[in-house]
Formats: C-alpha cells, sequence, structure tokens
C-alpha cells in the first residue's frame, strides 16, 4: 500500500521536474534584436525605434506548459481529498455520536479506527501471500 502511494507521488514529482525542465528550455527561444545601428542611420527625434525587439518563440510551449500545470494540479488536489476523504467521514460520523464533552477526541478516534483498517488490510494481504 505504502509502495504504490509512494509511486503516485514518484509520478507527480517526475511531472514536475520535467515541466521544470521545459520552461527552462523555453527560455532559449527568446531571440533580442539590437535596434542602435537603425537609430545611427534614421534620425530618430521622437524615439520611436526601440532599442531592443524581443522575439519569443517559446511562448506557445509556455503556454501548454501553463495549461498542464493547472491540470497537474488539478489531479493533485483530487487525489489528496480522495486520500483525505475517509478520514473526514469518519471524524464528522464520531463527533455527531459523541457527547459535546469528548467530540474533540474525533480526529484522534478516526485516526485510530483508519490505522487500525490498514493494518487488518496490510496483515490480510501478508497472509493470502504467505498461504
Amino acid at each position: 500500500m505504502v509502495s504504490i502511494l509512494f509511486g503516485i507521488l514518484m509520478i507527480f514529482v517526475a511531472a514536475i521536474v520535467v515541466i521544470m525542465i521545459l520552461y527552462k528550455i523555453t527560455e532559449f527561444f527568446k531571440i533580442e534584436i539590437d535596434m542602435s545601428w537603425l537609430k545611427e542611420l534614421i534620425p530618430d527625434p521622437f524615439g520611436l525605434i526601440p532599442e531592443k525587439i524581443v522575439v519569443d518563440l517559446g511562448a506557445p510551449i509556455r503556454s501548454w506548459l501553463d495549461g498542464l500545470v493547472s491540470s497537474l494540479k488539478d489531479a493533485m488536489i483530487t487525489l489528496f481529498n480522495i486520500i483525505t476523504t475517509p478520514f473526514r467521514w469518519m471524524r464528522n460520523f464520531f463527533e455527531g455520536v459523541l457527547p459535546p464533552t469528548l467530540g474533540s477526541y474525533a480526529s484522534i478516534i478516526a485516526l485510530m479506527v483508519i490505522a487500525g483498517v490498514v493494518l487488518l488490510v496490510a496483515y490480510l494481504i501478508i497472509k493470502m501471500v504467505r498461504d
């Protein structure tokens, strides 16, 4: 169970590293053209000729990466919500069942129940593998 969760986490980490590398690669696609030579040829009393012209050929890739980042973020939020939902249900159940004086212990009891279920599942898996 832990190795599956670790594998899912490593997939997200690998995707984040690849996205960071692609963002760095898009920085090499910027071209700056120096326009000072044009000012020497043509008088420019109004300052309409720019000093540099920047051509960014990496902008389409960067906008695609921005969409990929938002999709990855949404996927991670969904995954974390799936993981935390049973705990929230259990905590809300115990908050409703316990008297108000013991309601603050609902989170602890929910953690104990979920840990017990995880240990039970691990025990059953080990027992099935050995038999």
